[in-house]
C-alpha cells in the first residue's frame, strides 16, 4: 500500500479560534481528502474539518497557538482498480477510516505527544449505566480505573478524572491494578497539562478547587493587588498584597496551594505561612511573577479506613509511568509510621502533584519520587528510594529514610517535624546510605529534635538552608560524613548551631554560613564552643580541628599517649578527629 502525507504548520491561533490551511495532497492531478490527521498537541487542538483541499484546526486551550498536523492519504491497490470503497478516481477517502497500528507510517512528532483518553468518575455518576464520559461518568474511581488497559501502548496516555469525588477504601488497603507502559513520562511543563506540570501514561487526576479554609473572595489575588514579590529566608518567596485580607492573618492561608494564570506550572507551590498582607510561599521569586494567583486545595479525597499489608491505605506497586494529581489522601487514625495513607513501591518515576498526603511510604523508587507542591503530614518512610520533594510543605512529620540513590529537597519547608536526615532500618547505628543528600532553598523550623542530622556515611550539601528554633542542635554532623554548607543560617536552636563529632568533616564554602543556638555557634568534637566571628578572624583562622588532647601515661607500657574518649564520651578529654574548615 502506498502512502502520501503532508505536514502542515499552524501558527498564532487564538484560544477558541480556527485556522484553515491547504494540505496539497494530490495524486495524478486529483485532490484527496486525508484518511488520517494526527496533531502535535492533541490535548489542546482539535480538527474541525478535513476536505479535498484544506484542513481546519481549532485552538481549544493552547496559550501559544502553534501546532503541526500530519495529514496522510492511503493508496491501496483496490483504489487503482476501482474496487470499493473507491471508484478508481482516488477522489474518495476510506470510509470508515482505518484504525492504523504498527505497519503504518508514524507522525514525525515525538512520542511525548500522545493520544489522551480521559475517563471520568463523579459523585453523580453510575458504575452500572455510565460510560466514563463527562456526560455519563462512573460513580467510583475503583470502577473507572478498570477501564484503563493493562498495557498502555506507546503514544497513548490515560487520565482518570475524579474531580470532586470523595471515595472510601477498605481497611485491608487498596492496590492499584497493575499495568504496563513503555515510557516513564510524556510531557513536563507543557501548556496542555495545566494546571499540572506532568503527563504520564496513567494520570489519576482531580482539578483543584478553591481553598476551603478561607472566604471565597480571599482565594483569588488579582495581579493588580500584588504590591511586591520578594525573597525571604533561605531564598523563598514573600508576596505582599493590598488591600489586606483579614482571613489570612495568623497563618490563615497556611497549607493552601498556589496556581497562577500565566500558563506556567512552575508557580505552583504551597503556602507555608501568611499574615493579613503577605503570603509566604515554598517557591523562589523567579517563578512567582506578577499574575492572578489562586489559592486552591485538592478537590478529591481518597479516604482509607486502615492500612493493607504494606502499611498504606492506597498502594501503588510496579507502576511504570504514573502521575497522581489534586487528591487528598487520608487514613483513619492519622498517618503514623505504621499507618500511611499512600504507598508507592517498585516504581521508577512516580509524580505526586498538588496533593495532601497523610503519611507517605516509598520503597524501591530508583529514579525519583517527584513530590511537587504537596502537603505531607505525619510521617515519611523511604527505603531504597530517591525522594525529591519540591515546592512542598512538610507538617509535623517523622522520617525513616534509609538507602536510596539520593535525596534532593528544593524549595521545601519543614514545620514541627522530627530531625531530617537518614534513619535506621535494621541496626542501632544506621549504614544504608549509598547516595547523598542535597538541600536547596529549605526552611526547617520548630523541629522536635535536631534540625538536620547527618549521621550516616555519605556526602551532604546544604545551600540556602535556614534552621530555626529546633529543640536540639540546628545542624548535627557525625561519623564518616562529608558535608558542605553555603548560606546555611538559623537562630533559636536549643543546642548549638553546628555540632560536629565522631570524625565528620564539614567544609564551609562562604562567609554567609552562620547558624547559631542558645548553647553557642559551633562545637567540634571535644573542643570548646567557638563563635563564627572567632572562627573567621582569629587563629586557627577558618579551621577547627579536634586533634589536640592532654597526653596521659599508659600504666602497662609507660608510654605517653592521647587520653582517649572511649569511656567518658565526647567532651571528656579525648579527640574525635572531627573538623570544620572554610574554603570556597
Amino acid at each position: 500500500m502506498d502512502r502520501l502525507y503532508a505536514i502542515i504548520r499552524f501558527a498564532g491561533i487564538p484560544i477558541g479560534g480556527t485556522q484553515q490551511i491547504a494540505h496539497g495532497l494530490v495524486i495524478n492531478g486529483r485532490r484527496l481528502t486525508p484518511d488520517r490527521v494526527d496533531l502535535q498537541f492533541p490535548n489542546t487542538f482539535e480538527v474541525v474539518a478535513a476536505t479535498t483541499t484544506t484542513v481546519t484546526l481549532r485552538n481549544v486551550a493552547d496559550g501559544v497557538g502553534d501546532c503541526q498536523a500530519w495529514c496522510e492519504v492511503l493508496h491501496p491497490v483496490m483504489r487503482s482498480f476501482g474496487s470499493p470503497p473507491d471508484d478508481g478516481s482516488l477522489a474518495q477517502h476510506l470510509d470508515p477510516q482505518p484504525f492504523l497500528t504498527g505497519a503504518t507510517t508514524s507522525p514525525p512528532f515525538p512520542v511525548n505527544t500522545p493520544v489522551v483518553t480521559t475517563i471520568y468518575a463523579r459523585t453523580t455518576g453510575s458504575d452500572e449505566t455510565g460510560d466514563g464520559s463527562l456526560a455519563h461518568p462512573y460513580r467510583t474511581f475503583k470502577h473507572a480505573i478498570l477501564q484503563v488497559p493493562n498495557v498502555i501502548a506507546a503514544g497513548y496516555a490515560y487520565i482518570v478524572d475524579v474531580t470532586g469525588l470523595t471515595e472510601p477504601f477498605p481497611v485491608t488497603g487498596y492496590a492499584l491494578p497493575p499495568f504496563q507502559a513503555s515510557v516513564q513520562e510524556y510531557l513536563f511543563l507543557d501548556p496542555s497539562t495545566l494546571p499540572f506540570a506532568a503527563l504520564a501514561a496513567l494520570n489519576i487526576r482531580a482539578t483543584p478547587r478553591s481553598f476551603s479554609g478561607l472566604p471565597s473572595a480571599d482565594t483569588t489575588v488579582p495581579a493588580g493587588d500584588i504590591v511586591a514579590i520578594t525573597s525571604i529566608g533561605p531564598g523563598l518567596t514573600s508576596v505582599q498584597v493590598a488591600p489586606p485580607r483579614a482571613s489570612w492573618a495568623a497563618d490563615g492561608a497556611k497549607t493552601a496551594m498556589i496556581i497562577g494564570s500565566a500558563g506556567d506550572a512552575q508557580v505552583n507551590c504551597v503556602v507555608y505561612g501568611s499574615d493579613a498582607t503577605h503570603l509566604f510561599l515554598c517557591n523562589t521569586p523567579s517563578h512567582v511573577t506578577s499574575q492572578t494567583l489562586s489559592l486552591v486545595e485538592p478537590s478529591a479525597v481518597f479516604a482509607s479506613a486502615g492500612p493493607g499489608g504494606d502499611g498504606s491505605g492506597f498502594d501503588v506497586s510496579a507502576a511504570p509511568s504514573l502521575a497522581i494529581q489534586g487528591i487528598k489522601f487520608t487514613i483513619a487514625g492519622g498517618g503514623s509510621d505504621a499507618q500511611l495513607s499512600l504507598g508507592i513501591s517498585n516504581t521508577l518515576l512516580p509524580v505526586t502533584e498538588l496533593c495532601d498526603i497523610d503519611g507517605l511510604v516509598m520503597s524501591g523508587v530508583q529514579l525519583q519520587c517527584l513530590t511537587l507542591s504537596n502537603v505531607i503530614r505525619n510521617f515519611v518512610f523511604a527505603q531504597a528510594s530517591s525522594w525529591t520533594p519540591r515546592r512542598s510543605l512538610l507538617l509535623d512529620s517523622g522520617f525513616g529514610i534509609s538507602g536510596g540513590p539520593g535525596q534532593v529537597f528544593r524549595q521545601v519547608v519543614l514545620d514541627g517535624c522530627a530531625a531530617l536526615g537518614p534513619g535506621l532500618f535494621a541496626t542501632n547505628e544506621g549504614a544504608l546510605f549509598p547516595g547523598g543528600w542535597e538541600l536547596l532553598n529549605v526552611l526547617i523550623r520548630n523541629s522536635t529534635g535536631d534540625g538536620f542530622a547527618a549521621s550516616q556515611a555519605g556526602a551532604y550539601s546544604l545551600q540556602e538552608v535556614q534552621i530555626d528554633d529546633s529543640v536540639g542542635d540546628g545542624l548535627s554532623v557525625r561519623d564518616l560524613v562529608m558535608l558542605k554548607t553555603a548560606g546555611v543560617t538559623g537562630t533559636g536552636n536549643g543546642g548549638v548551631g553546628l555540632r560536629v563529632n565522631d570524625g565528620a568533616f564539614v567544609r564551609v564554602l562562604d562567609d554567609a554560613t552562620n547558624i547559631t543556638g542558645t548553647g553557642g555557634d559551633m562545637k567540634v568534637g571535644t573542643l570548646p564552643v567557638r563563635t563564627w566571628v572567632d572562627f573567621r578572624t582569629l587563629v586557627p583562622t577558618k579551621n577547627q580541628f579536634d586533634l589536640q588532647t592532654p597526653f596521659v601515661v599508659n600504666v602497662a607500657s609507660g608510654l605517653s599517649t592521647p587520653g582517649g574518649d572511649d569511656v567518658g564520651g565526647a567532651g571528656s578529654g579525648g579527640c574525635s578527629g572531627s573538623r570544620v574548615f572554610q574554603r570556597p
